[in-house]
Protein backbone atom coordinates (compact mmCIF):
# COMPACT_ATOMS: atom_id res chain seq x y z
CA UNK A 1 0.00 0.00 0.00
CA UNK A 2 1.52 3.09 -1.01
CA UNK A 3 0.83 6.14 1.64
CA UNK A 4 0.16 9.70 0.57
CA UNK A 5 2.63 12.36 1.26
CA UNK A 6 2.75 13.95 4.73
CA UNK A 7 0.70 11.72 6.30
CA UNK A 8 1.71 9.10 9.21
CA UNK A 9 -1.65 6.92 9.83
CA UNK A 10 -1.15 4.57 12.78
CA UNK A 11 -3.76 2.43 12.64
CA UNK A 12 -5.20 -1.00 13.85
CA UNK A 13 -5.04 -4.28 11.52
CA UNK A 14 -5.06 -2.35 8.47
CA UNK A 15 -3.02 1.19 7.36
CA UNK A 16 -5.66 3.46 6.59
CA UNK A 17 -4.74 7.00 4.67
CA UNK A 18 -5.79 10.09 4.67
CA UNK A 19 -5.39 13.62 3.04
CA UNK A 20 -2.68 15.41 4.16
CA UNK A 21 -5.26 18.30 6.10
CA UNK A 22 -8.62 18.36 7.46
CA UNK A 23 -11.11 19.79 5.39
CA UNK A 24 -11.04 23.59 6.56
CA UNK A 25 -14.40 24.89 5.63
CA UNK A 26 -16.02 22.06 3.90
CA UNK A 27 -19.53 21.98 3.19
CA UNK A 28 -21.45 19.95 5.39
CA UNK A 29 -19.14 19.60 8.30
CA UNK A 30 -19.81 21.73 11.55
CA UNK A 31 -17.32 23.23 13.77
CA UNK A 32 -18.15 22.12 17.50
CA UNK A 33 -17.29 24.24 20.14
CA UNK A 34 -18.93 22.09 23.14
CA UNK A 35 -17.17 18.69 22.15
CA UNK A 36 -14.02 20.91 21.33
CA UNK A 37 -14.03 21.77 25.04
CA UNK A 38 -14.45 18.75 26.31
CA UNK A 39 -11.35 17.24 24.17
CA UNK A 40 -8.96 20.32 25.82
CA UNK A 41 -9.87 19.30 29.21
CA UNK A 42 -8.57 15.21 27.93
CA UNK A 43 -5.32 18.11 26.40
CA UNK A 44 -4.96 19.81 29.17
CA UNK A 45 -5.83 22.90 27.86
CA UNK A 46 -4.17 22.64 24.90
CA UNK A 47 -6.49 23.84 22.10
CA UNK A 48 -8.40 21.85 19.51
CA UNK A 49 -10.71 22.40 17.13
CA UNK A 50 -13.32 19.27 16.52
CA UNK A 51 -15.31 19.27 13.46
CA UNK A 52 -18.07 16.74 12.81
CA UNK A 53 -19.83 15.78 8.82
CA UNK A 54 -23.33 15.53 8.73
CA UNK A 55 -23.32 12.20 7.18
CA UNK A 56 -21.81 9.15 6.13
CA UNK A 57 -21.01 10.46 2.50
CA UNK A 58 -19.20 13.40 4.26
CA UNK A 59 -17.24 11.32 6.79
CA UNK A 60 -16.17 9.20 3.44
CA UNK A 61 -14.26 11.88 1.80
CA UNK A 62 -10.60 11.77 2.60
CA UNK A 63 -10.01 8.55 4.77
CA UNK A 64 -8.49 6.33 2.19
CA UNK A 65 -8.57 2.27 1.67
CA UNK A 66 -9.35 -0.30 2.33
CA UNK A 67 -11.04 0.66 5.24
CA UNK A 68 -14.94 1.57 4.98
CA UNK A 69 -15.92 4.61 6.30
CA UNK A 70 -17.82 3.50 9.38
CA UNK A 71 -14.53 1.69 10.61
CA UNK A 72 -13.12 4.40 11.43
CA UNK A 73 -14.36 6.76 14.44
CA UNK A 74 -12.38 9.16 15.08
CA UNK A 75 -8.79 11.41 13.47
CA UNK A 76 -6.50 13.68 14.97
CA UNK A 77 -4.52 15.85 12.56
CA UNK A 78 -1.52 16.62 14.65
CA UNK A 79 -0.06 19.33 13.13
CA UNK A 80 -2.90 21.69 13.17
CA UNK A 81 -5.03 19.56 16.72
CA UNK A 82 -7.82 18.97 14.35
CA UNK A 83 -9.79 16.55 15.42
CA UNK A 84 -13.10 14.79 13.52
CA UNK A 85 -15.38 12.06 15.08
CA UNK A 86 -17.41 10.27 12.90
CA UNK A 87 -20.60 12.03 11.79
CA UNK A 88 -23.12 9.58 14.07
CA UNK A 89 -21.02 10.06 17.20
CA UNK A 90 -20.94 13.75 17.64
CA UNK A 91 -23.98 13.40 18.46
CA UNK A 92 -24.01 11.91 21.30
CA UNK A 93 -20.48 13.73 22.75
CA UNK A 94 -22.92 16.69 22.47
CA UNK A 95 -25.51 15.02 25.23
CA UNK A 96 -24.22 11.91 26.33
CA UNK A 97 -26.88 11.59 29.55
CA UNK A 98 -30.01 12.73 26.79
CA UNK A 99 -28.51 10.67 24.17
CA UNK A 100 -30.81 7.80 23.16
CA UNK A 101 -27.93 5.21 21.27
CA UNK A 102 -27.48 2.33 22.71
CA UNK A 103 -24.80 1.86 25.60
CA UNK A 104 -22.55 0.10 23.37
CA UNK A 105 -22.06 3.02 21.13
CA UNK A 106 -22.12 5.77 23.37
CA UNK A 107 -18.97 3.71 25.29
CA UNK A 108 -17.47 4.03 21.68
CA UNK A 109 -17.92 7.83 21.78
CA UNK A 110 -16.42 8.44 25.30
CA UNK A 111 -13.33 5.98 24.36
CA UNK A 112 -12.96 7.62 21.05
CA UNK A 113 -13.12 11.61 22.66
CA UNK A 114 -10.41 10.51 25.29
CA UNK A 115 -8.30 8.91 22.77
CA UNK A 116 -8.24 11.86 20.49
CA UNK A 117 -7.75 14.48 23.05
CA UNK A 118 -4.72 12.44 24.25
CA UNK A 119 -3.30 12.54 20.72
CA UNK A 120 -3.63 16.76 21.54
CA UNK A 121 -2.50 17.15 24.41
CA UNK A 122 1.18 17.79 24.54
CA UNK A 123 3.11 15.46 25.91
CA UNK A 124 5.73 13.09 25.24
CA UNK A 125 3.48 10.13 23.79
CA UNK A 126 0.79 12.14 22.08
CA UNK A 127 1.78 9.68 19.09
CA UNK A 128 1.95 6.27 20.63
CA UNK A 129 -0.73 4.56 20.12
CA UNK A 130 -0.39 2.25 23.33
CA UNK A 131 0.04 4.85 25.65
CA UNK A 132 -2.68 7.16 24.37
CA UNK A 133 -5.21 4.08 24.17
CA UNK A 134 -3.96 3.29 28.02
CA UNK A 135 -5.32 7.04 28.79
CA UNK A 136 -8.27 6.33 26.88
CA UNK A 137 -9.92 3.45 28.93
CA UNK A 138 -7.93 4.64 32.34
CA UNK A 139 -9.86 7.93 32.17
CA UNK A 140 -13.34 6.29 30.99
CA UNK A 141 -15.56 7.02 33.93
CA UNK A 142 -13.72 10.49 34.25
CA UNK A 143 -14.29 10.77 30.99
CA UNK A 144 -18.41 10.33 31.32
CA UNK A 145 -18.69 12.40 34.16
CA UNK A 146 -17.08 15.22 32.68
CA UNK A 147 -19.46 14.67 29.28
CA UNK A 148 -21.90 15.57 31.71
CA UNK A 149 -22.91 12.04 33.00
CA UNK A 150 -23.39 10.30 36.06
CA UNK A 151 -21.63 8.26 38.00
CA UNK A 152 -24.04 5.32 37.45
CA UNK A 153 -23.56 6.01 34.07
CA UNK A 154 -19.97 5.88 34.16
CA UNK A 155 -20.32 2.63 35.64
CA UNK A 156 -23.00 1.12 33.65
CA UNK A 157 -20.79 2.23 29.93
CA UNK A 158 -17.13 0.93 31.59
CA UNK A 159 -17.96 -2.98 30.86
CA UNK A 160 -18.83 -1.52 27.12
CA UNK A 161 -16.12 0.34 27.26
CA UNK A 162 -13.47 -2.47 28.41
CA UNK A 163 -15.14 -3.99 25.42
CA UNK A 164 -14.17 -1.55 23.13
CA UNK A 165 -10.42 -1.10 24.35
CA UNK A 166 -9.55 -5.04 24.05
CA UNK A 167 -10.86 -5.57 20.51
CA UNK A 168 -8.79 -2.15 20.15
CA UNK A 169 -5.99 -3.66 21.69
CA UNK A 170 -5.65 -6.80 20.11
CA UNK A 171 -3.36 -4.92 17.54
CA UNK A 172 0.18 -4.30 19.30
CA UNK A 173 0.26 -0.97 18.15
CA UNK A 174 -2.57 -0.02 20.82
CA UNK A 175 -1.71 -2.73 22.88
CA UNK A 176 0.86 -1.70 26.62
CA UNK A 177 0.99 -4.07 28.76
CA UNK A 178 2.02 -2.04 31.66
CA UNK A 179 -1.41 -0.48 31.29
CA UNK A 180 -3.40 -0.37 34.92
CA UNK A 181 -6.54 -0.94 33.20
CA UNK A 182 -9.69 -0.44 35.40
CA UNK A 183 -11.76 -2.91 37.16
CA UNK A 184 -15.74 -3.43 35.85
CA UNK A 185 -18.25 -3.43 38.40
CA UNK A 186 -20.96 -5.02 36.34
CA UNK A 187 -21.42 -8.76 34.91
CA UNK A 188 -18.66 -8.95 31.25
CA UNK A 189 -20.38 -11.51 29.81
CA UNK A 190 -23.66 -10.00 30.25
CA UNK A 191 -22.24 -6.73 28.48
CA UNK A 192 -19.88 -8.69 25.66
CA UNK A 193 -23.77 -10.06 24.64
CA UNK A 194 -24.77 -6.64 24.18
CA UNK A 195 -21.78 -5.80 22.48
CA UNK A 196 -21.88 -8.87 19.82
CA UNK A 197 -25.63 -7.97 19.34
CA UNK A 198 -24.88 -4.68 18.57
CA UNK A 199 -22.40 -5.52 16.12
CA UNK A 200 -24.59 -8.05 14.26
CA UNK A 201 -26.49 -5.09 13.68
CA UNK A 202 -23.98 -2.97 12.49
CA UNK A 203 -23.43 -4.92 8.88
CA UNK A 204 -22.21 -7.74 11.23
CA UNK A 205 -18.84 -6.12 11.92
CA UNK A 206 -17.02 -4.12 14.18
CA UNK A 207 -13.56 -2.94 14.11
CA UNK A 208 -10.81 -1.38 16.16
CA UNK A 209 -10.72 2.18 16.63
CA UNK A 210 -8.64 4.15 14.25
CA UNK A 211 -7.20 7.61 13.95
CA UNK A 212 -5.03 9.21 11.18
CA UNK A 213 -2.43 11.84 12.48
CA UNK A 214 -1.39 14.49 10.23
CA UNK A 215 2.64 15.55 10.95
CA UNK A 216 4.41 18.76 9.41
Amino acid sequence: MRPLPSVVALVAVVLCFAAAGPRAGAAGVATNLHIAAFVEVFANGAPAEVRCPDSLEEWSLDLGEPLAPEEIYGRTFTGTNVVEFRWDLCPILDDLSGSSADDTTKALAVLTLIHESYHVRHWSWRLNEARVECQAIRHFRVGVQVLGGSQQLADRLLPFGLEWHDRIARDRAYYLASCEVPRQRLDRSRSAQTLHAARDAHAGRVSPARDVQTRR
